[in-house]
């Protein structure tokens, strides 16, 4: 079993070094085969706990999570990074959607989520905009 953070490397010469957190492990394996297959070196990680001191140490050049996460859930993760890095581009995403007449994604955005997406989403979707949050990078802000 995979421990809580893993670092997997598409080659030598990535295009971006990019944080995926999300605690479901195959939504993690498909994130990293793709962002890999697109020339990408990957970390991930299993929840956002402990997630700001890793960003700190391995400075990426994205993120993307989650939102629903257990120990700490994406929200209080963007908002914990947004204090201290405002310049990091976030993907945050989720298959929750509306819970309880809340909208996660919408509050995601609103804590600095530069891009947010609603599981299932298309493969091309996901690299587009990976594509582009890497190559503005640093982040204005919302795409």
């Amino acid at each position: 079993m995979a421990g809580p953070l893993q670092n997997h490397k598409a080659n030598m010469h990535a295009m971006g070094k990019i944080l995926v957190v999300d605690d479901y492990e195959m939504t993690l394996f498909a994130m990293r085969t793709l962002l890999e297959q697109g020339g990408h070196q990957v970390i991930t990680a299993r929840n956002g706990k402990g997630v700001a001191d890793l960003i700190r140490r391995l400075k990426p050049d994205l993120m993307i999570t989650d939102i629903l996460m257990p120990e700490q859930d994406g929200l209080g993760l963007i908002g914990e990074v947004r204090d201290f890095d405002s310049t990091l581009p976030i993907i945050a995403v989720s298959g929750g959607g509306m819970a309880v007449g809340t909208n996660y994604l919408d509050y995601a955005r609103d804590m600095g989520a530069n891009a947010i997406l609603t599981k299932p989403f298309r493969q091309g979707e996901l690299m587009e905009l990976v594509n582009r949050l890497i190559r503005t990078s640093p982040a204005p802000g919302p795409v």
